[in-house]
Protein backbone atom coordinates (compact mmCIF):
# COMPACT_ATOMS: atom_id res chain seq x y z
CA UNK A 1 0.00 0.00 0.00
CA UNK A 2 2.80 2.51 0.36
CA UNK A 3 4.84 1.53 -2.87
CA UNK A 4 1.29 3.20 -4.56
CA UNK A 5 2.29 7.22 -3.56
CA UNK A 6 6.31 6.81 -4.65
CA UNK A 7 5.06 5.32 -8.02
CA UNK A 8 2.24 7.99 -8.38
CA UNK A 9 4.97 10.36 -7.54
CA UNK A 10 7.33 9.05 -10.10
CA UNK A 11 4.81 9.01 -12.69
CA UNK A 12 3.83 12.49 -12.04
CA UNK A 13 7.64 13.69 -11.95
CA UNK A 14 8.02 11.66 -15.62
CA UNK A 15 4.72 13.40 -16.92
CA UNK A 16 5.99 16.76 -15.14
CA UNK A 17 9.40 16.49 -17.29
CA UNK A 18 7.36 15.66 -20.45
CA UNK A 19 5.89 19.48 -20.77
CA UNK A 20 8.98 20.60 -20.21
CA UNK A 21 11.19 22.15 -23.00
CA UNK A 22 14.50 19.95 -23.08
CA UNK A 23 17.48 21.91 -22.75
CA UNK A 24 21.29 21.27 -24.36
CA UNK A 25 23.10 19.28 -21.09
CA UNK A 26 25.65 22.34 -21.38
CA UNK A 27 22.23 24.50 -20.69
CA UNK A 28 20.68 22.85 -17.98
CA UNK A 29 20.95 24.42 -14.56
CA UNK A 30 23.23 23.60 -11.99
CA UNK A 31 23.66 23.40 -8.51
CA UNK A 32 26.04 26.41 -8.36
CA UNK A 33 23.98 28.05 -10.72
CA UNK A 34 22.09 28.61 -7.64
CA UNK A 35 23.79 29.21 -3.94
CA UNK A 36 20.11 28.49 -2.38
CA UNK A 37 19.93 25.02 -4.17
CA UNK A 38 22.63 23.40 -2.47
CA UNK A 39 20.67 23.76 1.30
CA UNK A 40 17.93 22.12 -0.22
CA UNK A 41 20.34 19.29 -1.10
CA UNK A 42 19.93 17.37 1.67
CA UNK A 43 17.24 14.82 3.55
CA UNK A 44 17.70 17.29 6.96
CA UNK A 45 14.22 18.15 8.27
CA UNK A 46 12.46 15.36 5.77
CA UNK A 47 10.99 12.31 7.48
CA UNK A 48 10.57 9.40 5.60
CA UNK A 49 8.36 6.67 5.65
CA UNK A 50 10.03 3.85 4.99
CA UNK A 51 13.37 2.38 3.86
CA UNK A 52 12.67 2.78 -0.34
CA UNK A 53 11.05 6.43 0.89
CA UNK A 54 14.40 7.66 2.13
CA UNK A 55 16.48 6.14 -0.54
CA UNK A 56 14.20 7.52 -3.37
CA UNK A 57 14.70 10.92 -1.48
CA UNK A 58 18.56 10.55 -1.07
CA UNK A 59 18.44 9.70 -4.86
CA UNK A 60 16.91 13.05 -5.45
CA UNK A 61 19.32 14.96 -3.18
CA UNK A 62 22.63 13.43 -4.69
CA UNK A 63 21.36 14.40 -8.11
CA UNK A 64 19.73 17.58 -7.44
CA UNK A 65 18.65 19.36 -10.21
CA UNK A 66 16.44 22.04 -10.75
CA UNK A 67 13.28 19.76 -10.33
CA UNK A 68 15.24 17.77 -7.63
CA UNK A 69 15.80 21.04 -5.32
CA UNK A 70 12.01 22.55 -5.55
CA UNK A 71 10.56 19.12 -4.91
CA UNK A 72 12.71 18.80 -1.45
CA UNK A 73 12.33 22.18 -0.77
CA UNK A 74 8.39 21.79 -1.19
CA UNK A 75 8.55 18.36 0.81
CA UNK A 76 10.50 20.12 3.86
CA UNK A 77 8.41 23.00 3.93
CA UNK A 78 4.94 20.67 3.74
CA UNK A 79 3.58 22.70 0.70
CA UNK A 80 1.39 21.59 -1.45
CA UNK A 81 0.11 18.46 0.71
CA UNK A 82 -3.34 18.54 -0.64
CA UNK A 83 -2.59 19.20 -4.06
CA UNK A 84 -2.97 16.27 -6.33
CA UNK A 85 0.41 15.40 -7.43
CA UNK A 86 2.06 17.18 -4.14
CA UNK A 87 5.57 18.88 -4.57
CA UNK A 88 5.98 16.91 -7.75
CA UNK A 89 2.79 18.94 -9.14
CA UNK A 90 3.73 22.23 -8.28
CA UNK A 91 7.29 21.80 -8.42
CA UNK A 92 6.35 21.09 -12.71
CA UNK A 93 4.18 23.46 -12.98
CA UNK A 94 6.14 26.46 -12.38
CA UNK A 95 9.38 25.36 -10.34
CA UNK A 96 11.59 25.23 -13.38
CA UNK A 97 10.81 28.41 -15.05
CA UNK A 98 12.20 30.55 -11.87
CA UNK A 99 13.94 27.83 -9.50
CA UNK A 100 14.92 30.48 -7.25
CA UNK A 101 11.68 31.97 -6.65
CA UNK A 102 9.98 28.51 -5.97
CA UNK A 103 12.56 27.19 -3.75
CA UNK A 104 12.22 30.57 -2.00
CA UNK A 105 8.68 30.88 -1.97
CA UNK A 106 8.74 27.00 -0.37
CA UNK A 107 10.90 28.14 2.24
CA UNK A 108 8.87 31.04 3.23
CA UNK A 109 6.08 29.38 2.33
CA UNK A 110 4.88 32.08 0.56
CA UNK A 111 4.00 29.93 -2.42
CA UNK A 112 0.34 29.48 -2.91
CA UNK A 113 0.61 25.59 -2.68
CA UNK A 114 1.89 25.94 0.73
CA UNK A 115 -1.06 28.29 1.54
CA UNK A 116 -4.26 25.75 0.50
CA UNK A 117 -6.53 24.72 3.63
CA UNK A 118 -6.03 21.09 4.71
CA UNK A 119 -8.23 18.99 3.11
Amino acid sequence: MRRIPIIIMVLLLCLAGCGQQSMPSSETPQISDGPSWAAQCTLSGIEAQDAKNTSFLQSMASRCDVLDACVLACIRNECAKTVGGGCFHACGSFGTDDPERAIREFQEKTSLFCQLPAA
